[in-house]
């Protein structure tokens, strides 16, 4: 599996991607930041992929990241 930049936009905080692989038919990835107040911001990221056989592991493993960006995000705030 091989993964190609689609996108790439620093002033609205958005990148896209896509995989390439014999198994994947259809791969479209993207994660943006929204502000959210002061001090804080909301990541969205959509994962969309072909054959839908594939969406179950992708969740599981969307949803096990989740906790190590929050992590990582956390330990790298500066305290105020």
């Amino acid at each position: 599996m091989r993964e190609r930049l689609i996108a790439r936009d620093e002033q609205s905080r958005r990148i896209v991607w896509g995989w390439l692989g014999d198994e994947v038919t259809h791969d479209n990835t993207f994660m943006q930041v929204f502000a959210e107040g002061e001090g804080r911001s909301r990541l969205v990221w959509i994962h969309d992929t072909l054959p839908d056989e594939l969406g179950a592991w992708l969740a599981v493993a969307m949803d096990q990241l989740v906790p190590v960006f929050q992590q990582t995000l956390a330990s790298q705030a500066k305290p105020t």
